[in-house]
């Protein structure tokens, strides 16, 4: 993609030109064979997704033609990643060809000796310490959680044993006397022995409920976490979490449902990061007028990076994919702070 004369423009193929890449499925495929593929026009002539596919459809919001959608579609099903992989530029690479770019990246190096190379960012570090951290937690978590099964597991064994030892006394016990009675006292012992049966089968039948329950118990988060990193600690969780409020403020009380997605948000220490963030923009933006020093600064505090070429361009936490242009003088200074309000508040929180 090139800009000729301040406006960008999509260097594409005809629809009917072999090379005419024209749904995701095709994208998919051609991208696993070639192993990977810039999203845009490169040093490379022919080389990306923009010069395989048709010009007109790049942003027309059309599912099945728009190449800026595949991505998306592309991303969630998980056999190609998408990211900043060329020069910072963005681009897809199949899990094949995936353990080659990593080679090639770390250079031999593992995290430690990168970092004390300093060939590490320090954001890099943070996020390796947050994992490390994460991990640690988890397995000590696991660790006890096993302890305390085998614990339990030894224990249920130890009852069973116990009972079982203590119905047959009971029953032998009970046989014996039968043997000293007459006829009528047999036949009631006998009844007694089928119900004392009847009670350590429901004993049994007991325990192997208590030990497939304790065999189901892990320590494991609730969901896993996919290939978006967190532009601040605990975004994805927040996210997460926000939704499962709103979707518990719509839930009948006293159902299932309700008592499962209540408890989640109460073990989970939901923070509404960011909704106090959307708080903010809202408070900055509804009375907006032009770009004032210190809004910039009130949204920069917020997550939002200036373009320096474009004073009135932001993109939250530099991703092209979240940019919000502000008009420098809005006509409507009402109407235009609720237009920068929704705006902004749809692409980040």
């Amino acid at each position: 993609m090139g800009n000729e004369a301040g406006e960008w423009i999509i260097h594409g193929v005809t629809w009917d030109d072999p090379k005419c890449i024209h749904d995701v499925d095709e994208a998919v495929e051609y991208i696993n064979r070639v192993g990977f593929l810039p999203l845009f026009k490169n040093e490379i002539p022919g080389f990306s997704l923009e010069e395989r596919t048709v010009a007109e459809y790049w942003w027309s919001d059309d599912p099945v033609r728009d190449p800026w959608r595949w991505r998306i579609a592309i991303a969630k099903k998980h056999d190609i990643l998408y990211g900043k992989f060329f020069a910072k530029k963005a681009g897809f690479i199949s899990k094949k060809w995936l353990p080659v770019f990593a080679n090639y990246r770390r250079d031999g190096y593992d995290f430690d000796a990168l970092w004390d190379d300093e060939k590490a960012s320090i954001r890099q570090k943070k996020i390796m310490d947050f994992y490390l951290e994460e991990n640690a937690e988890a397995e000590a978590g696991r660790r006890k959680a096993l302890y305390e099964l085998l614990t339990l597991k030894s224990d249920l064994d130890q009852t069973k044993e116990s009972m079982r030892k203590q119905a047959l006394e009971e029953a032998k016990a009970e046989a014996d006397r039968i043997l000293d009675g007459f006829e009528g006292d047999m036949q009631k012992k006998n009844f007694e022995i089928e119900r004392l049966t009847s009670e350590l089968q429901k004993k049994e039948y007991e325990i192997s409920w208590l030990r497939a329950k304790l065999d189901s118990m892990t320590d494991v988060p609730v969901l896993i976490a996919g290939d978006e990193d967190d532009f601040y600690p605990g975004e994805a969780k927040d996210f997460v979490l926000s939704a499962v409020k709103k979707e518990l403020s719509a839930t009948e009380v006293r159902t299932r449902r309700y008592d499962v997605l209540s408890d989640i948000l109460n073990v989970n220490n939901y923070e509404a990061i960011g909704e106090q963030r959307a708080e903010e923009a809202k408070r900055l933006l509804s009375n907006y007028s032009g770009m004032t020093q210190k809004l910039r600064k009130g949204l920069e505090d917020i997550g939002f990076i200036f373009d320096q070429s474009d004073h009135q361009k932001v993109k939250y936490y530099g991703d092209d994919r979240y940019t919000i242009i502000y008009a420098s003088t809005p006509s409507d200074k009402g109407h235009g702070g609720k237009n920068n309000v929704r705006n902004t508040i749809k692409k980040a929180f």
